[in-house]
């Protein structure tokens, strides 16, 4: 017999809102009794805590439907939106047939938005965004099926940006590149079906070349060079399907 915990705070009746109370309710809940029958009484036998077949808690006099702590709800909870303010952050979406399903929000401490995606039958779905704590949008993807795909972008917490590539099913596909929070371009590379493809550079932060590198087939293959930081020579090399040829 599969346990569930969870951990739930009392709420007015046919409300959404956390009370001001920061009582809560420890409760164990038990799959194959998931039917209505009483889960907590109280001294004189009366039910105090009871959970129906559709994922409703309800408190003696009350009705609790929505606040979670901890653990995910079993799957015969269906379209009922769930909030948690009881940690750091703070989330709040709705479940269908026991997984997530559309618009999804977190927050931080300070209520400044963290995460909003997107879900379909429990996976991410469409675009996705997350902040920094300051407010400055921190990433931006989008999702097909669960898995990342299209242009995804990055940023510093200062705005400047970070990362810019392009995902198709998961993998890194074309041209992706990554610079240094002062706006010099870092690195340059391409992409084949999640592998490098062709050539690849990496610049110093003062933006003198530190190296280059060429891929063919996953493997590096051809000229490689390396560069001080003051654009002097210090390795050269050739590659030939991943190894060492010699010049």
């Amino acid at each position: 017999m599969r346990r569930l915990i969870f951990v739930f705070a009392l709420v007015s009746l046919g409300s959404c809102v956390e009370s001001d109370s920061n009582e809560n309710i420890s409760l164990t809940v038990y799959e194959d009794e998931f039917t209505g029958q009483s889960v907590v009484k109280d001294s004189e036998g009366s039910n105090l805590i009871t959970v129906d077949e559709n994922g409703f808690v309800y408190f003696k006099n009350q009705l609790f439907n929505g606040i979670e702590k901890g653990f995910y709800p079993v799957s015969k909870i269906s379209g009922k939106e769930i909030k948690d303010k009881s940690r750091n952050l703070e989330f709040k979406g709705s479940y269908k047939d026991g997984v997530r399903e559309g618009l999804w929000k977190w927050w931080y401490e300070n209520e400044q938005l963290s995460i909003e995606a997107y879900y379909k039958d429990g996976k991410l779905e469409g675009l996705y965004r997350a902040w920094h704590n300051n407010g400055q949008l921190l990433l931006e993807t989008n999702y097909k099926s669960g898995e990342e795909n299209g242009v995804f972008k990055w940023w510093y917490e200062s705005g400047q940006l970070k990362e810019q590539g392009i995902n198709k099913i998961g993998n890194a596909e074309g041209l992706y590149r990554e610079w240094y929070e002062n706006g010099q371009l870092m690195r340059e590379s391409n992409n084949k079906e999640g592998y490098p493809d062709g050539l690849s550079r990496i610049w110093h932060e003062n933006g003198i070349l530190a190296n280059e590198v060429n891929h063919k087939d996953r493997y590096m293959n051809g000229l490689y060079r390396m560069w001080d930081e003051n654009g002097k020579l210090e390795v050269k090399g050739n590659y030939k399907e991943g190894r060492l040829d010699g010049i």
